[in-house]
């Protein structure tokens, strides 16, 4: 299957999630490790939850499917088994034994609560990580989303950063005690909302400087989603980039512009051993989280005497989300092939300037051809540039002959089909 997808160069399409989702974790106190071993399970209707550990059980916060809170600071008692009961289905549980605090969460939609439907908050943060220098601003994108299956009211969605942090552009938010919130209102099943704030780092900040959205509503559990920047002091070199979390960001190319802007690159690898006869799929993934623009693998070797390098066929080569690529190689020689899968990445924001890059939904086609060569253009929308090609091939067999631009806004690919079949 041949699959593209694109790359925006302004406003940007939104395409994959792009940044991690967060889910209905939270409570008054951050998680920690600590000397217990703890686990929650709940029971089919969540209305009962019982925790297991190796320390006793201290204390516990439930938050409930229709968002009300249960506080319970002491348990008392030696308590290593213990079991929760309620009459409404729970969101999720934190629990603490020893030095040990762990949220445990649960789908308050699935299957549970006597047929009741809720509305689940889910809150998304971008850029989840970056890099920036002491001093540099940094734009934020907040959404909040309702992933349930109610409605749910008088959501409201807030950013709360650390002291390392100065509000520089709020868009409409409320400030109250170091904290910027937006009312939402109502959101329906499947509906989201943005937000975007503009802060600065502390021309001393150090560390990692974090700032957290959060959402709430008056019938869900309340949901939220950070972000960490890594505070970096390279002696004036280069700003902050996107997608590389805590990595050593390149300097400027020779002769740059200081004050220009580039994108991260990122290069990556996968060894593949296949035995005579076997097919494997293979992922290849970013490893800071940044957009995987292209992947293929490259044939090493086959066993001397057992077949010849064209013996291995490369059945799929496609994107499967922001940052992994599919890879499907089938070796028909009677030995054992060497392989190696190489994957391209490109930090989610530039590395000066701090411009998102943001992806559109996969473009693809599938075509139903006979043998002989056949060719298919793919085209972008104004605007935007073709990253992450690929294809998959069901049935038949053919071998991918071209691949590549097609002026700015293709992207061609070529195939020589020996078998009829499809390809994507």
């Amino acid at each position: 299957m041949s699959r593209i997808a694109l790359i925006g160069a302004s406003a940007l399409i939104a395409l994959f999630a792009v940044a991690s989702s967060a889910s209905s974790k939270g409570g008054s106190f951050p998680d920690q490790d600590g000397n217990a071993t703890v686990n929650v399970t709940f029971n089919a209707a969540g209305t009962s939850a019982t925790f297991t550990g190796d320390k006793a059980l201290s204390n516990y916060l439930v938050t409930f499917c229709d968002g009300s809170v249960i506080d319970v600071d002491s348990v008392g008692g030696d308590h290593k088994t213990y079991t929760f009961t309620y009459d409404k289905p729970i969101a999720w549980i934190q629990v603490k034994a020893g030095t040990t605090r762990k949220t445990f969460s649960r789908d308050c939609n699935g299957g549970g609560g006597g047929g009741t439907q809720y509305p689940v908050l889910k809150v998304t943060k971008n850029p989840a990580s970056s890099t920036l220098k002491a001093g540099a601003s940094q734009t934020f994108t907040l959404e909040v989303a309702n992933d349930g299956e109610a409605t749910a009211t008088g959501v409201e969605l807030c950013d709360t950063p650390d002291d390392q942090w100065t509000f520089v552009e709020t868009n409409g938010a409320s400030i109250d005690d170091g904290t910027a919130c937006w009312t939402i209102g109502d959101l329906a099943p499947g509906a989201e909302a943005t937000r975007t704030i503009k802060l600065k780092l502390a021309g001393t900040a150090t560390g990692t400087a974090t700032n957290v959205a959060r959402a709430t509503a008056t019938n869900a559990a309340g949901a939220y989603d950070d972000a960490e920047v890594t505070v970096k002091d390279d002696g004036g070199g280069n700003g902050g980039g996107g997608g590389n979390p805590g990595g050593d960001w390149p300097k400027l190319p020779p002769g740059g512009d200081p004050n220009g802007d580039f994108v991260h690159v990122e290069k990556v690898e996968v060894h593949v051993d296949l035995a005579a006869g076997e097919t494997k799929k293979v992922t290849v993934t970013c490893p800071n989280g940044g957009y995987m623009t292209d992947a293929f693998p490259r044939v090493d070797h086959v066993d001397q005497g057992t077949g010849a390098l064209t013996d291995i066929a490369i059945v799929a080569v496609h994107s499967t989300g922001p940052s992994t690529y599919e890879v499907v190689l089938r070796n028909d020689a009677f030995g054992r092939a060497q392989l190696k899968v190489f994957g391209l990445c490109v930090g989610k924001v530039t590395v000066n300037h701090q411009h998102p890059l943001k992806l559109s939904g996969l473009k693809k086609v599938t075509e139903t051809w006979t043998p002989g060569r056949h060719s298919v253009t793919l085209r972008c929308a104004d605007g935007q540039v073709p990253v992450a090609p690929g294809f998959e091939l069901d049935g038949g067999s053919a071998r991918l002959v071209r691949s590549e631009l097609d002026g700015s806004d293709g992207w061609t690919f070529t195939l020589e089909v020996a078998n009829d079949g499809e390809a994507t």
